[in-house]
């Protein structure tokens, strides 16, 4: 990248890095505006738990097809909020496109809570490009101690899961 545009790059990054220590990081992109029912699909939820877990905080919502922002609006809060309320502790995602912010500062045994990931898949595949890990291991400081940014690293892990 040539200095004008990535200077441009690494703003965009920091606004969307200060973005998500205001508010969070969504469990995927553009969950605010996914329907309770189909954020509830895709994550794993039962539907009628998530109504009842937030109607016993008090929360209206006038449809399942209410996307999580409408029904943060509808009760003066934030989708964060609405998503932690109806969140199963053992709820994990599928790896998203983009490098997730603040990746860098879990372990891979962190990401594997969050996220539906083969981790042995991934140390394994590390180690075909000469790279030790261990479940342990810290995000960062495997693209650190291997001179990778964490984007490079991110799409090792993208790859080993399509193996």
């Amino acid at each position: 990248m040539t200095p004008p545009l990535k200077i441009l790059v690494n703003v965009g990054n920091g606004i969307k890095a200060m973005k998500a220590k205001d508010v969070g990081n969504p469990p995927f992109g553009y969950a605010e505006y996914a329907t309770l029912e189909d954020f509830c699909l895709i994550a794993h939820i039962n539907k009628d738990d998530a109504l009842q877990k937030l109607q016993s905080k008090g929360m209206t919502v006038s449809s399942t097809a209410s996307t999580l922002k409408k029904i943060a609006t509808l009760n003066q809060t934030s989708p964060k909020r609405i998503f932690e309320i109806i969140r199963n502790p053992d709820t994990k995602f599928i790896l998203p496109s983009d490098l997730p912010i603040g990746i860098a500062k879990k372990s891979l045994n962190q990401l594997q809570q969050e996220y539906t990931i083969d981790l042995d898949k991934f140390i394994e595949h590390l180690a075909h490009y000469g790279i030790k890990a261990t479940p342990e291991s810290f995000f960062k400081k495997i693209a650190m101690d291997n001179h990778l940014h964490p984007a490079e690293l991110y799409n090792i892990l993208l790859a080993s899961q399509c193996i």
